[in-house]
């Protein structure tokens, strides 16, 4: 039986971790620290290669069958990729404790939604004082960046103002990110989602783009883990809004872009400020 939204007032399907009306989270227990394994069935795209039958019409192809094996066996192997990657994560996280708390949680959290388990960001959604946590979350991650940033900019506008400039460049960059999917959420995912609920729930797969911090591999592995940050974004995005996987990845996709682009923007007028400054 489906619940009542403490916000709106409208019905929320069983299951479903926010509000589709007004993109609350839904009145239900988070979950705990201690994570199983997750078992996934079979997926809908191979039950339905398994009982397809052969159009009328068809021209010189290969026989239904062996394209049906075919397909089914990459989804299987993708679907085992998938499974990999979880295990991968708990093991990780599992280091941590079994119930970590504080800071030690935010570093599972961390390490869970990057190898895609989507029952963070349910457990993220519906945990409305959780922003505190996502925060230092998007910090961890912004930090080594900040620091080569200070790094880089200190040499041109001395410590303390290289300082402010990158650590206000990134709150900003991140602020009108958020704010901008959240009023981009109900066109995209039909879903209204709140500034604060885009923050926790897509917070901890940005995790992985701290890789692109890395001092001259991070021009080569930097692609790679923005790109897996998308596709983790777009999970943890399915898993609280019930979209379809396209539109989960053009949402998790718009949001990378428009974070990039308005670092750039931001950067550029930091850089003509300064030196204005510089030249008076």
């Amino acid at each position: 039986m489906g619940k009542f939204c403490g916000s709106c007032g409208s019905m929320i399907a069983d299951g479903a971790a926010v509000c589709a009306r007004c993109g609350n989270p839904a009145p239900a227990a988070i979950y705990g620290a201690g994570y199983a394994p997750v078992a996934y069935a079979r997926s809908s795209a191979a039950e339905a290669l398994a009982g397809a039958s052969e159009p009328a019409g068809m021209g010189p192809v290969a026989p239904l069958q062996v394209r049906r094996a075919g397909a089914t066996a990459e989804i299987e192997q993708l679907q085992g990729f998938r499974e990999k990657v979880l295990a991968q994560g708990d093991s990780i996280a599992n280091s941590f404790g079994a119930e970590p708390t504080g800071f030690i949680k935010v570093i599972a959290w961390m390490v869970r939604a990057t190898c895609l388990d989507k029952r963070v960001a349910r457990a993220a959604a519906q945990d409305t004082g959780g922003n505190g946590a996502a925060i230092a979350a998007l910090a961890i991650t912004a930090t080594p960046g900040v620091l080569f940033g200070i790094l880089v900019s200190g040499f041109r506008m001395g410590l303390v103002l290289g300082v402010a400039t990158t650590v206000v460049l990134t709150v900003a960059t991140l602020t009108i990110t958020f704010f901008s999917l959240s009023m981009l959420s109900a066109k995209i995912v039909d879903i209204n989602l709140p500034v604060g609920t885009v923050l926790r729930v897509l917070a901890y797969p940005q995790a992985i783009a701290v890789l692109g911090s890395i001092p001259i591999l991070g021009s080569f592995i930097g692609p790679v883990a923005r790109i897996w940050s998308i596709v983790a974004s777009a999970e943890a995005i399915r898993e609280v809004t019930g979209a379809k996987a396209e539109k989960a990845i053009i949402f998790a996709a718009i949001g990378a872009l428009i974070q990039a682009c308005v670092w750039m923007v931001l950067s550029i007028l930091a850089a003509r400020t300064a030196m204005l400054f510089q030249i008076r």
